[in-house]
Parts: C-alpha cells; structure tokens; sequence
C-alpha cells in the first residue's frame, strides 16, 4: 500500500506548559509510531498577525480551527519520511 494511500488520522491533541501544543497523526488509534506536529505560538502569532506573547487557548483555538491544514501538513512531512515537525 503507497503511503498516500494509507489512512491518516488525528489521534489526539496535547497542551505543554511552555505553550506548545503536540499533535499526534497516525494510521490508527494506538499507533506505535505516530507523526507529532508541534504548534508553537510564535508560529501561530505569525499565521494570525498577532504579536507575542500568545497564550495556551490561543494556540489550541488556532488548531481547533485549523486541524485539515495542519493534518495536511503532517502527512507531506511524514510521507517524506519525518516523524515530527515544529512549527
């Protein structure tokens, strides 16, 4: 099976202390080896032309919002064979 073809889901969704939310990607729930996205809020600052600092429910409302273009984003790296990607 093409890795494109694979399913890829998103399986679960983390706030950090330092801001940071981890995003986990995978072709099935308990995945041994998921794609972690990592959204920052400097980059979700960038995307949404606010200025630092951005707090947690920033970060999470911009990934709520945003979940089939992050989820997109995951699966170009994962495909070209990257297990995360700090954004």
């Amino acid at each position: 099976m093409d890795t494109e073809d694979r399913p890829f889901i998103h399986l679960e969704t983390q706030g950090q202390r330092n801001g940071n939310v981890h995003i986990y990607f995978g072709e099935r729930m308990g995945d041994p080896q998921p794609f972690i996205l990592i959204v920052t809020p400097s980059y979700v600052a960038q995307k949404t032309s606010k200025t630092l600092p951005i707090n947690i429910v920033e970060v999470q409302t911009y990934v709520s919002r945003n979940i089939a273009e992050l989820r997109a984003t995951a699966l170009r790296h994962r495909t070209a064979g990257y297990t995360t990607l700090d954004l």
